[in-house]
């Protein structure tokens, strides 16, 4: 009896961990989907206008845009398969020599359009000129999710702060300091444990 309740037990268990996974796997997949519609769709919109130098380096930044959400996409859906591995099989960070300028830059022209739909503002603010040995998917995956839930759930009217300083720590070394920080309603302490 005890032997079939543990493997029921271990069933129940794994049958969550599948749900909570999928959960997670569309959560993140659904921004790039987003974004890509979101810009196929100002792209459309540009091409109602007449001709003109300005409405081809609007169509170009759209199509930017999507090309990169594209390539994200893809490395999501590599990240996906490699963490569904066989146990024991290495999941390594990629760490890259990666422009902190460039990648805070990309998030601003990528939420921007939204926030103004929403009614929201972004202040963007990045006092780092170097580049940072950074896994740069694993970044943005964070970065996205923080901007995406203030697109979702901070009011119209709304502002959010995206901040991007250096320090050093007590050893002389140099850190790294990403804030997103928003005024909307704040998640009860209770749950702070669970976040990162």
């Amino acid at each position: 009896g005890a032997y079939v309740l543990t493997a029921v037990q271990r069933q129940i268990n794994a049958a969550r961990q599948r749900v909570s996974f999928a959960g997670q796997v569309s959560h993140e997949l659904r921004t790039p989907l987003t974004n890509i519609r979101l810009y196929t769709e100002l792209a459309e919109s540009d091409l109602e206008q007449p001709p003109s130098d300005q409405l081809v380096c609007s169509l170009q930044k759209r199509l930017g845009v999507i090309d990169h959400e594209c390539k994200r996409l893809q490395r999501l859906v590599d990240g996906v398969l490699e963490m569904i591995r066989p146990q024991g099989q290495s999941n390594r960070l990629r760490l890259q020599p990666t422009d902190i300028p460039s990648l805070i830059q990309r998030l601003e022209e990528q939420f921007q359009p939204g926030f103004q739909t929403a009614g929201l503002s972004l202040n963007v603010q990045c006092d780092v000129q170097q580049s940072a040995m950074l896994d740069t998917d694993i970044i943005e995956i964070v970065l996205v999710n923080l901007l995406g839930n203030v697109e979702k759930y901070v009011p119209s009217g709304g502002t959010c702060a995206l901040t991007c300083t250096t320090h050093s720590d007590p050893q002389g070394s140099d850190q790294l300091q990403i804030v997103v920080d928003d005024d909307g309603a704040a998640l009860p302490n209770n749950h702070h444990h669970r976040i990162f």
